[in-house]
This record gives structure tokens, C-alpha cells and sequence, in this order.
């Protein structure tokens, strides 16, 4: 019996070791893009992915476990240094390598269209009767997407649901049409695009 109880404290402390929050996701994202500036590149883009209520559990080197608290954050950050385009994955268990992308794809769409996507941004699910009840009600784990793009002469923070996206709910999305009719949209799935040709290659320090 005593045996297990010191097992079970030594796993609950491993866990609690590995367990990261958005609080420290964010700071290394703020850390990172401040290294950026730095280095003289002023224009980036930063999109953060996440389900609420999503954890993951992921193995590290030394048997280290790490344990997402709550919800699985995971933040990709888009820029151009030295005529290649780069990207940056971050996490709750912390920072991957550098790796350069296939093309400019991401950079290029925001340089057309980030005072587009700024000015009209996606409008939250909303019904003709209110008194329906929850829209929500669906969803166990709404994902939410956030957007910040960061230029000398501009700047954008979004924040949506791929919920407001659908007509999920019992009644129809009054907001549908009008919001996949948006650049903010063709930017989530160009994003999506860009990720899925490297994330084979993600790897941790």
C-alpha cells in the first residue's frame, strides 16, 4: 500500500512538472516574437490553434512526460528572413525548430489582403430566435482559432470559433454565407495548407 501511494505521488509530481498552461505558451510565443524584432523583421503572423478542453500527453527526451493543463495549445508563427519563408512552431511543452516552407504563400496572402481580413472580420453564430436556446449546445469542444499579424503599419488580433463557420446549431447561421465569403476563411484553410506540408517535420529542441 505504501508502495503505491509513493508511486502515485511521484507521478502526480511528474505530472504537475510537465503540465503547461496557455500562460506559459503565450509567454514564449511573446518571447519569441520580441527575438524577431531583434533581428530587424517586423512583419510576421501568428496563428494560434486550439479545442477547448483538448489535452494532449507527449513524450520527451529522458523520459520526460508532458501534459498539456486543461487545453492543448499550439501556435504557429509565419515570417520571411533573408529571402525564405519561415515558420515556428510553439506549444505547451515548448519551442520546435526553425523550419523553412515550400513557399511564401502565408506572407503573400496577408500582404494582399490584411486590411480586407482586418476590416472585415468573421461574425460570431447567430440565429433569427433568440429564444431557441443555446446555439452552443452541440459543441463539447468549440476550437477556436486567433489571428495576430503584426507590420510597421498595421496590426490584426482576431479571434474566432470554427463553430461561427458552420449551421450546426438547431437553427440556422444567419452569418453563414456572409462568413465564408470572407478572406479571413481562405487565410484559416491557406494556413492549413502551409502546416500540413511540414508537420512531419516538427521537431522539438
Amino acid at each position: 500500500m505504501r508502495n503505491i501511494f509513493i508511486a502515485s505521488i511521484f507521478l502526480l509530481s511528474l505530472n504537475m512538472v510537465g503540465q503547461n498552461d496557455e500562460a506559459r505558451v503565450d509567454g514564449l510565443v511573446t518571447e519569441f516574437t520580441e527575438s524577431l524584432v531583434n533581428r530587424d523583421i517586423t512583419s510576421y503572423l501568428v496563428s494560434k490553434r486550439y479545442c477547448l478542453g483538448e489535452i494532449n500527453i507527449f513524450k520527451l527526451g529522458d523520459e520526460e512526460i508532458c501534459t498539456s493543463k486543461s487545453t492543448y495549445f499550439a501556435v504557429y508563427i509565419f515570417w520571411n528572413e533573408e529571402g525564405k519563408s519561415m515558420i515556428k512552431k510553439i506549444d505547451n511543452c515548448g519551442l520546435y525548430l526553425t523550419l523553412e516552407l515550400p513557399d511564401n504563400i502565408v506572407m503573400s496572402f496577408m500582404e494582399m489582403n490584411a486590411t480586407n481580413i482586418k476590416e472585415q472580420p468573421i461574425k460570431p453564430y447567430q440565429i433569427a430566435r433568440k429564444e431557441s436556446g443555446p446555439i452552443k449546445s452541440t459543441e463539447t469542444y468549440p476550437c477556436m482559432r486567433e489571428l495576430t499579424y503584426v507590420t510597421p503599419i498595421l496590426s490584426i488580433d482576431q479571434t474566432f470559433a470554427l463553430f461561427d463557420l458552420t449551421n450546426d446549431a438547431l437553427e440556422d447561421n444567419i452569418n453563414y454565407t456572409y462568413n465564408n465569403s470572407l478572406k479571413a476563411v481562405v487565410l484559416e484553410e491557406t494556413l492549413k495548407l502551409a502546416i500540413s506540408q511540414v508537420d512531419d517535420n516538427f521537431r522539438r529542441y
